[in-house]
C-alpha cells in the first residue's frame, strides 16, 4: 500500500494501524475518491532539467505548477473533441 506514495496515504488517513476487515471497505471508498483526484487535480512542477555537480544534483523544476489535467489541455497533439468532452464532465 505505502511503497511508493506513503506519505499521501497518511496524510489523508492518519497514521494509525488498520488491521482489521471492516476497515479495507472503507479504505476502498476513500482511495476510489482519493486517486483520480491526486492523479488528475492536483497541481505539480515537473522537473525540468537535472545536472550532476560532484555528489550532488542540480534538479531545475517548472516555473508554474500544472495539474495533469492542465497539461493534457495543453498539448496540440491531443483532438479538440476529446478536450471539449473532458471539460464539459468537470
Amino acid at each position: 500500500m505505502e511503497e511508493r506514495n506513503g506519505h499521501i496515504v497518511r496524510r489523508w488517513v492518519g497514521y494509525d494501524r488498520f488491521d482489521t476487515e471492516e476497515v479495507v471497505t472503507a479504505l476502498n471508498a476513500v482511495y476510489g475518491v482519493l486517486t483520480p483526484y491526486l492523479n488528475h487535480f492536483v497541481a505539480s512542477r515537473r522537473i525540468v532539467r537535472k545536472e550532476r555537480i560532484g555528489a550532488r544534483w542540480k534538479v531545475t523544476r517548472e516555473k508554474n505548477a500544472k495539474s495533469p489535467y492542465q497539461r493534457v489541455l495543453e498539448k496540440v497533439d491531443v483532438d479538440q473533441g476529446d478536450k471539449s468532452n473532458a471539460q464539459e464532465r468537470t
